[in-house]
């Protein structure tokens, strides 16, 4: 297993074979953050069959469980690998906390003091992931992931990793698309943030529409988070808070370190959008079908 991958290497090189510092030492609790999903976001029965699984001594098991989609999505032929590196820092961080297991202790009643305590070893230490690389034109039918490791936990993990790598897939594919029907002389923009599916979609739109062929977002979050360039316009209530031309000086509302091509240009007024983003990896990407 490579655990040492540079961020980059893990774009482009080989499958991935397993989470960096995925000892149990660096699997702290979490109950999710800004990037990554708690492992209380799973199915239920996905619990319960732990639960069995744990009863009649078959948890440790080894299984391996794989990852495909039967159809390409918007009726196409291929699809762009992503969410790669979000599922390996969820797998990473994944523990139930003292608050999950009280819960839990709610919901399995009758359940002893040991299946309580197997919950609160639960962790990444004996799981292994081979992935395809995120930016891989991928088909139908051929396994994208595979997880290896003791049954109940694999299981476990599988209603999280697929919620992360479907929305990500289908992003980045349909930002693929988008940037072969508009070629490399355009600029692709994101602004979805207040039409996603919540926060956590919003944040996953933008950053999987710039690995997909986007050039930049409007989403600040996802600008400081993952290194995406922010770019935006001006809304229609700040052009009607002023009644006149001779009201708007962009010497005034243009921030000084603005790029030369923002919205309001000083030496030219209100002419342009942003026009100065390089094409970055989408371009990798589609180069490859």
């Amino acid at each position: 297993m490579e655990k040492n991958q540079s961020r980059e290497k893990r774009r482009r090189g080989s499958s991935l074979a397993a989470a960096e510092d995925a000892s149990p030492e660096h699997c702290p609790h979490a109950l999710g953050n800004a990037s990554s999903p708690s492992l209380m976001l799973t199915d239920w029965y996905q619990l319960s069959m732990l639960y069995a699984n744990w009863r009649v001594g078959k948890h440790n098991q080894h299984a391996v469980f794989e990852g495909f989609f039967r159809k390409a999505p918007f009726q196409g032929e291929f699809a762009v690998m992503a969410g790669v590196k979000q599922v390996v820092e969820f797998i990473s961080n994944m523990r139930f906390s003292e608050e999950n297991v009280e819960f839990f202790r709610t919901q399995f009643p009758h359940a002893s003091e040991e299946f309580f305590n197997y919950l609160r070893s639960v962790d990444c230490s004996d799981l292994c992931i081979h992935a395809i690389p995120e930016g891989t034109i991928v088909f139908p039918k051929v396994p994208l992931i595979r997880i290896e490791g003791p049954l109940a936990i694999c299981q476990l993990v599988e209603t999280p990793v697929l919620n992360i790598l479907n929305f990500a897939i289908l992003v980045a594919t349909n930002a693929a698309r988008h940037r072969l029907a508009a070629g490399w002389d355009k600029e692709l923009l994101e602004f979805g943030a207040r039409r996603a599916q919540g926060p956590d979609g919003a944040l996953s739109a933008s950053r999987y529409s710039y690995l997909g062929g986007f050039d930049g977002t409007s989403n600040t979050l996802a600008a400081y988070l993952f290194d995406i360039p922010l770019r935006g316009t001006m809304a229609h209530s700040f052009v009607t808070s002023f009644s006149s031309f001779d009201q708007l000086k962009p010497e005034l509302v243009v921030p000084p370190a603005a790029p030369t091509d923002a919205a309001l240009q000083p030496e030219k007024g209100v002419v342009n959008g942003p026009r100065s983003a390089p094409v970055l990896r989408g371009k990798d990407i589609i180069e490859r079908v």
